[in-house]
């Protein structure tokens, strides 16, 4: 059975921002979940993501590990804002592997992280999410 949790974490409405990825993708999304550079916390674990893990237990494991390396996140933001001088904000990332497409949207000092199927309409889950961490 999937997991489904509620925010708890950041000031903008995670729980909103994933409803809204659920209303575009549907069953496309993997795994989706909030963090800031000290915390994350899941908010959603698809079946076909938790089939993978022996247990629940495990998936927080994984996602321990994945958050030590979201600070890069920020840091990189800051990066791109320099090196770029066109560029007056940087506020998503996205990775493409052979599974997923990794998409983390950043407010502030505050994260929205998603795993959707690598076919998904990327660009626009960035900018609905964007628009709703704005808020």
């Amino acid at each position: 059975m999937a997991i489904r949790n509620g925010s708890v974490l950041t000031d903008f409405n995670a729980t909103a921002a994933l409803r809204a990825v659920e209303d575009r993708v549907g069953d496309d999304i993997f795994v989706c979940g909030e963090f800031t550079p000290d915390d994350f916390h899941i908010l959603y674990v698809s079946d076909r993501a938790l089939d993978q893990y022996d247990s629940e237990t495990d998936v927080w494991v994984v996602g321990d590990v994945i958050h030590e390396y979201m600070n890069v996140d920020f840091l990189e933001r800051e990066l791109f804002n320099e090196l770029y001088p066109q560029v007056t904000e940087t506020n998503a990332f996205v990775t493409y592997t052979d599974y997923a497409a990794i998409i983390r949207v950043l407010q502030r000092e505050e994260g929205f992280y998603l795993s959707v199927d690598p076919q998904a309409p990327v660009s626009e889950i960035v900018n609905e999410l964007t628009a709703i961490l704005d808020q």
